[in-house]
């Protein structure tokens, strides 16, 4: 069984570990955590198959599904992958204990799992004495003779590439003739700056252009075959390197080259299987690879003491000067993408402790040794095999005079440390250069190197003194057919004021590249190729054992990109099962199972989701109403699919009438009457709060009786700053306290329930709407509370089924909830006719003042998190319709309106409804004179606008008052607002002219033991320095914000109720956005 489950995963991994190793730069890359996630979650999902005793085609075939559903890669990829690598993976899985946390690490990196080695091996050296004291260098005296020696690598020859064909293609490489001609960018004559390596004639055209400058002999650190890995066989790789060094030989003429293995001669690519551990059982599994090598090295080397390493294990060693070894390391037996590297045999093919022995023997015959290898021991090298080999480096520091390899295609070097000391480098012992690639895979200009090296005479260092580095401008060759010459692009000591190139120099350097941020992108410059590049400071050096490198870290994160993928998976798969007539439970097993595996959410949480939303998901996907991008879009957003609605419809307004024109309004004179509404919103009692229970849990919600105590942060007694609602007795203390102050009356905007919604029941919704009514009736004695529906009312929460679509068939769905905040609502609005809508739809409308009407609007229709708002209902419940004849009965009646609502319409509500909602707020805009809402735990306000021109917004029309939360979830210090509003006089405007935040200090709370006293926060027209609260004095502030740094720092404090938070430029300006929602699209004040 565990062989089938380690050849699944193996398979599903390689599809996208293979899509290219180390740097992928590709459109659809997926992140380190998003990678480590998919390779934990096919672990899982093929458990669940072996479980059901599936076969090894069942393992292969659901491994092509995983790659093509999940849209790892494209069909032919996923196809090629499984085809190429599997038998090695099969034989692997046979013969090596590899645990998940090894694959996953060995694909991923050590950030995803720590793998487990049989054996942590250590090569013996040829004696026991401790390294000696590296001894620094110095610059030789002035006409001292030097060699030059030009430096290729990463060649990387198609021969399939295809001029014209498609270059920004969906596959890892494209240009080739499986990349069939579009209206895309197609591929260039010469070569391409894309995903995309060279063709042959372009090779020849660049070796013969280098072979014009002048240098004694060539490193030459390999990777000859292309990038599409799927979709090659041995004999394609043997034809290869023949030819590539056919071409090497053929356009240097009389050259020495000394030549190392890249991870791409080897086929499948990166796997080199041992003499115990291969697919054929051979005693020689390489021999066909090391057999090709040697006999295209050996003319160059002309060497026969090479020849018995090379065909033991492509490396080998030779005199290349008076006093001057060169050894060519084989890389690849430490790669971690190297599966057999996970094996128990130490020292793959004798390598390592050949190298110990090279080097012994150099040092005692007083030589010198230049190292040549393709891939530099670093990160995607074995920690047991890096550290043999940093631990040979650091023995023989004053030997090894020059390290050189390829495989990162950057131009770029490493230092060699010794082990670091308080989180500080040791002493730099030893260098590492490595090469730009020849191949423009991916985007790079061509390029390589060629080195001044300290020549032949008495007390040569055989170091390097400088280099320079040469660049081919492709895009001019390309679009002025410009003969493809290279030319310099730079050298270290010039362009960095160097006076050695020694090790010492090279750590000062990085030194000055963590201080100097203009130096640093003259470097990532020279780095890329590419002069649009520009690095962050978070791109700088960082320190390790055996090196220090550039750490550059781009911004790939792709949650969301992973999440989209998921969830499509998810719903083909579930539509697959439909079509095969499978349960409702074996549906909902799936769903859960995948939300377990996939560590979307605890299990209790997956489970308890899949429980609660269930019923209304099937009666949905019954109904036909839930496509892929419906529930994608919704659950993931819009950058994963659009939501589909099947009508965009209209409401019907009371009169065709154009809307009137918006008549600003003006402050009262002084000492007319005020009154003052105290405004509340999001309660969310918990009443499984536990004190002393896990505060920072794994689940969405914590501080209680299921998050268990820890070492971790407490709840506290009153409440906890964190992911967290509010006990019962908080609540009442709470509401007892806000009764102090003055108010007339009170708009309480809803949301009941706790943020638990997978651990909840319609019971306990209904019992907890009880309860807290019942607490504000008891702690607000004789005030006059207007409450709406918030989304945590019902159940589950944010799903409200309607009459014709609903898991019950029934024609009122949703009288549960609807009679239970009747009941609780009637004692307040002692209203008969609020009875008829709130049992219809949960909204109303009664008078609060003398010109003065209040109207309750139920958000939870529109919600984007309700499916059945994707339905084709049009104006569900009715309520649009009747907001609008609401309205115009106000208007002719000369009153005035103030509507109150839990959820703002705006991001969270679907578009047709919310675009209908915007459209009968500006025709009664006059008429209107106050939105309240709540929704986000946040202090702000929206400004509606008339339609944006050209992107700047329209005149404003409206404001809606956003309130904070009385709940801390998540990291709130509770609060409420007091608004002063223009009160009962003959030209009242009935619209608000201040308001007042007030806050409870939480922290001070819980710290000292103080009363729970909520303290003034700040007021609108004290704080932001405003005249008047009326629509275009909010947009004048939003404008002022965005030219005031230190003014909108002091909204976002009040916006948060936090201090220690700061706004990046980007979140300044999507909150900026945000506060201007209230309009058909986007647009700046």
């Amino acid at each position: 069984m565990r062989l089938i489950i380690v050849s699944a995963l193996l398979f599903s991994s390689l599809c996208f570990s293979y899509r290219v190793p180390d740097f992928s730069s590709d459109g659809n890359a997926i992140s380190k955590e998003d990678e480590c996630t998919l390779c934990k979650f096919v672990v899982n999902l093929f458990d669940e198959w072996v479980k059901e005793n599936k076969s090894i085609s069942d393992i292969e075939d659901l491994a092509r599904i995983i790659c093509i559903d999940m849209k790892i890669e494209i069909k032919r990829v996923c196809d090629g992958i499984v085809k190429v690598y599997g038998p090695d993976v099969l034989c692997l899985v046979q013969h090596a204990e590899l645990s998940a946390d090894t694959v996953c690490a060995a694909l991923v990196g050590s950030s995803c799992a720590t793998p487990t080695l049989p054996a942590n091996w250590t090569v013996k050296l040829p004696n026991d004495d401790p390294p000696p004291k590296y001894i620094p260098l110095s610059n030789p005296p002035n006409n001292k003779p030097t060699v030059k020696v030009l430096h290729i690598s990463d060649i990387h020859l198609d021969p399939t590439y295809l001029v014209g064909s498609q270059a920004n293609c969906k596959a890892p490489q494209c240009c080739d003739w499986l990349s069939s001609a579009s209206g895309q960018i197609k591929a260039e004559k010469f070569a391409t700056l894309s995903n995309c390596d060279i063709p042959q004639s372009s090779l020849a055209t660049m070796l013969g252009e280098m072979a014009k400058y002048d240098f004694d002999w060539v490193y030459w650190t390999g990777d000859i075959t292309p990038h599409d890995v799927w979709n090659q066989t041995k004999e394609m790789h043997i034809d290869l390197i023949n030819t590539v060094n056919s071409i090497i030989k053929a356009k240097m003429p009389g050259k020495k080259v000394y030549a190392a293995i890249g991870n791409h001669e080897t086929y499948p690519v990166t796997q080199l299987p041992l003499p115990s551990i291969n697919p054929d059982n051979s005693p020689t599994p390489l021999k066909w690879l090391f057999d090709v090598l040697e006999s295209n090295w050996n003319s160059w080397l002309n060497d026969s003491t090479t020849t018995p390493t090379i065909v033991k294990g492509g490396y080998y060693s030779t005199k290349v000067a008076p006093k001057l070894r060169l050894i060519s390391y084989n890389g690849g037996f430490g790669d971690t993408s190297n599966f057999y590297a996970f094996s128990d045999v130490p020292d793959p093919y004798g390598q390592l402790e050949w190298l110990a022995q090279e080097l012994q023997d150099a040092e005692n015959a007083g030589d010198y040794v230049h190292i040549i290898g393709h891939e530099p021991p670093y990160s995607s090298t074995t920690h047991v095999y890096k550290e043999n080999y940093y631990r040979i480096i650091r023995k023989y520091a004053n030997t090894v005079r020059g390290q050189f390899a390829g495989h990162t295609h950057k131009d770029e070097y490493r230092v060699f440390y010794e082990y670091p000391s308080d989180g500080k480098c040791g002493a730099p012992y030893n260098f590492m250069y490595v090469a730009p690639s020849v191949t423009t895979y991916s985007y790079l200009n061509p390029a390589f190197r060629i080195y001044t090296i300290d020549g032949d005479w008495e007390n040569t260092t055989w170091s390097v003194l400088d280099f320079d580095a040469y660049a081919l401008n492709l895009t001019q060759v390309n679009k002025y057919h410009a003969d493809p010459e290279f030319r310099p692009l730079y050298s270290p000591k010039k362009a960095y004021s160097m006076n050695a190139l020694f090790p010492e120099d090279w750590s000062e350097l990085i030194y000055r590249f963590s201080k100097n941020m203009t130096l640093f992108t003259e470097f990532y410059h020279y780095y890329t190729r590419r002069n649009s590049n520009t690095p962050t400071d978070s791109d700088r050096a960082g320190c390790s054992v055996g090196f220090r490198l550039p750490l550059l870290s781009y911004d790939n994160s792709l949650s969301s990109s992973l999440e989209c993928t998921v969830c499509k998976y998810f719903v083909g798969k579930v539509e697959d099962l439909i079509k095969e007539n499978k349960t409702i439970s074996e549906l909902e097993k799936l769903a859960a199972d995948l939300c377990i595996d996939l560590d979307i959410e605890l299990k209790r949480v997956c489970d308890g989701i899949v429980k609660v939303y269930g019923p209304d998901v099937a009666c949905l996907s019954e109904h036909s109403y839930l496509s892929e991008d419906t529930i994608c879009g919704v659950l993931v957003g819009d950058s994963c699919a659009t939501p589909t609605t099947p009508s965009n419809w209209t409401v019907q307004l009371p009169n065709n009438n154009p809307p009137p024109k918006y008549i600003p309004l003006s402050n009262p004179p002084m000492n007319k009457p005020t009154f003052k509404v105290l405004h509340i919103a999001d309660l969310h009692l918990d009443p499984t709060y536990l004190v002393g229970s896990q505060a920072n849990c794994k689940a969405p919600q914590c501080c209680d009786w299921l998050s268990s105590a820890s070492d971790q942060i407490k709840a506290k007694d009153f409440a906890t700053l964190s992911n967290c609602d509010i006990p019962e007795s908080s609540l009442a203390t709470m509401l007892e306290e806000i009764s102090t102050y003055d108010f007339d009356w009170v708009y309480w905007t809803g949301d009941i329930t706790p943020h638990n919604v997978w651990n909840q029941t319609q019971e306990m919704h209904v019992e907890l709407t009880n309860k807290v009514n019942a607490l504000i009736k008891e702690k607000l004695p004789g005030k006059k509370v207007f409450p709406a529906i918030g989304n945590h009312e019902t159940y589950p929460v944010s799903q409200m089924p309607f009459p014709s679509v609903n898991p019950q068939n029934s024609p009122t769905p949703a009288k549960w909830i609807f009679d239970t905040l009747e009941s609780n609502w009637n004692s307040w609005l002692n209203d008969s006719s609020t009875t008829a809508t709130i049992v219809k739809g949960g909204y109303y409308t009664t008078k609060i003042a003398p010109k003065l009407r209040l109207i309750s609007y139920n958000g939870v229709i529109a919600d984007t998190i309700n499916f059945y708002a994707y339905t084709d209902v049009v104006d569900p419940y009715g309520q649009l319709e009747w907001l609008a004849q609401e309205l115009q009965k106000a208007e002719n009646a000369g009153d005035y309106v103030h509507i109150i609502g839990h959820e703002p319409p705006y991001a969270s509500q679907t578009t047709v409804y919310k675009d209908n909602y915007y459209r009968i707020i500006r025709k009664y805009a006059n008429t209107v004179r106050g939105q309240f809402a709540a929704h986000t735990h946040k202090d702000e306000f929206r400004v509606f606008y008339e339609d944006a021109v050209n992107g700047k917004c329209g005149t404003p029309y409206g404001v809606m008052y956003v309130a904070p939360s009385i709940t801390t979830y998540s990291d709130h210090n509770p609060a409420f607002k007091i608004y002063t509003i223009d009160g009962d006089w003959e030209n009242s405007t009935w619209s608000v002219l201040d308001f007042q935040t007030y806050v409870l200090n939480l922290t001070k709370v819980n710290n000292f033991h103080a009363q729970p006293t909520f303290s003034p926060l700040y007021s609108a027209k004290e704080a932001y320095s405003l005249n008047s609260l009326f629509p275009q004095d909010w947009s004048e502030l939003i404008y002022r914000f965005s030219k005031n740094n230190d003014l909108f720092t002091e909204f976002y404090h009040y916006f948060l109720r936090r201090n220690s938070i700061k706004l990046t430029s980007s979140e300044a300006t999507s909150l900026l956005n945000w506060l201007s929602s209230g309009v058909f699209g986007t647009c700046s004040p």
